[in-house]
């Protein structure tokens, strides 16, 4: 706490502020939560320290990154990179206050990729943000150039469900999806929801969603009927918000569909680096070996995929990335996370046998083939985590 100096208060909560401190060591500016432990209800703590837990394990160009965590005096420190910027909430305010116009379709995707980029990191860590909305996304601007990054993940539920669901009816009113307003289990979907919303709201400045009262925004959303986006935006634009908003989850884009459209992936390569490129698509196209296999060679897919966990030749920490990005592609990364929840549970639990039945209707009878893999896999981890 020493070495941190603090700026000026930039928000006040409940239980805590925030600073903007400057880190004598380095002259390097920071964000500095300081959460009050005491007297505060226990979920409330529960929350804080969840934060804490995310922030730390999350490294990623586009998600708000912590830099430390620490306790002190009955009080949790989160210290975090500082948006020079503001965040996209205040930015649409801004856009629409001084009557800019419409943001240009070509920043509106600048800041959708940089939002997706980090939401796939934060699905690939196995957490569920939940509070996605435009005053949670932090810009920051260098050289002239603004990006955007996830954060504030104080509500964020790291899965470890059987069947990849959470329950708990949490999120800011605009953003909540269907599943939420039904108060039915919900997944990874409904960050999608929540990311059409922005998305649609940095297309038209307004809500997609609004209503003078709880009960009748939730009637709204449960609609899902809204006013198109302006015509200056391109189809893309339409046909992918309208994916994103659709009513049924099933029916949802995962994230890998969204950053896989040729539209998406043309900005991708404007905004990223050829290394930063290559990482971020091509490393989920990895074990390019077997990219192509069809489906009747499963079993021999699958047995080259052991070989590949096995390999002496590579890193453990490549070999799992390389493996794990292709079973994400080939069988879908929901139905690749139930099956690593359930399986997992399983070690958990001591137990020596999986019911085959459990494991068919998560993975589906079509990628059977799979599961010793998903097992070789969680295994090498487990080895590579001692």
């Amino acid at each position: 706490m020493d070495k941190y100096t603090q700026i000026k208060l930039l928000g006040k909560g409940s239980f805590g502020s925030a600073f903007l401190v400057n880190d004598t060591n380095t002259n390097t500016q920071y964000v500095m939560k300081i959460i009050s432990l005491s007297n505060i209800p226990p979920e409330e703590r529960a929350s804080a320290l969840q934060e804490a837990r995310i922030l730390l394990k999350c490294k990623h160009k586009y998600v708000t990154n912590c830099v430390e965590a620490f306790q002190q005096n009955n009080n949790l420190c989160i210290v975090m990179q500082y948006a020079n910027a503001g965040d996209l909430q205040q930015f649409l305010d801004r856009q629409k206050k001084e009557k800019k116009g419409f943001v240009k379709e070509e920043l509106v995707l600048t800041f959708f990729v940089q939002m997706a980029l980090g939401l796939r990191y934060v699905h690939s860590q196995h957490i569920l943000h939940r509070d996605l909305k435009g005053a949670n996304v932090f810009l920051h601007e260098e050289t002239g150039q603004i990006s955007c990054q996830l954060g504030d993940f104080g509500v964020s539920k790291v899965l470890g469900g059987t069947l990849d669901v959470a329950k708990t009816a949490i999120g800011t009113p605009y953003y909540m999806s269907p599943e939420i307003v039904n108060n039915v289990p919900y997944n990874t979907k409904t960050d999608i929801w929540s990311l059409g919303c922005v998305l649609y709201e940095l297309c038209t400045l307004e809500h997609v969603f609004d209503a003078g009262s709880l009960k009748m925004l939730q009637m709204k959303i449960l609609s899902g009927t809204y006013k198109p986006i302006p015509g200056i935006y391109s189809k893309d634009m339409q046909n992918l918000i309208g994916k994103m908003l659709a009513k049924n989850p099933i029916d949802r884009p995962q994230i890998n569909d969204i950053l896989g459209l040729k539209f998406i992936k043309d900005v991708a390569k404007k905004i990223l680096s050829q290394e930063e490129y290559i990482k971020e698509f091509d490393v989920k196209n990895e074990a390019k070996d077997f990219s192509d296999a069809p489906s009747n060679v499963q079993k021999s897919t699958a047995e080259n995929l052991i070989d590949r966990l096995k390999s002496k030749g590579d890193s453990a920490m490549y070999r799992i990335e390389s493996v794990r990005a292709y079973l994400e592609k080939q069988i879908g990364f929901d139905r690749f996370f139930n099956t690593y929840q359930i399986v997992i549970d399983a070690f958990e639990q001591g137990k020596s046998e999986i019911d085959r039945k459990v494991i068919q209707q998560s993975l589906g009878a079509e990628n059977m083939g799979f599961i010793n893999v998903i097992i070789q896999l969680i295994l090498l981890e487990i080895q590579s985590n001692k």
